[in-house]
Order: structure tokens, then C-alpha cells, then sequence
């Protein structure tokens, strides 16, 4: 589920998963 939203949140709260996407993606 967080890759999932990791990628939709990522436009929504760029920065509350800065962090996140860059270590998911």
C-alpha cells in the first residue's frame, strides 16, 4: 500500500513523502 500511495501522495504531500518516494522510487 505505500509504493501504491506513495505514488498519488507524492503529488498530494510532496513533502511528507520527500523522503519516502525518493527511497521508494
Amino acid at each position: 500500500a505505500a509504493k501504491e500511495n506513495g505514488c498519488k501522495s507524492n503529488m498530494e504531500s510532496p513533502v511528507q513523502l520527500s523522503p519516502l518516494s525518493l527511497s521508494v522510487a
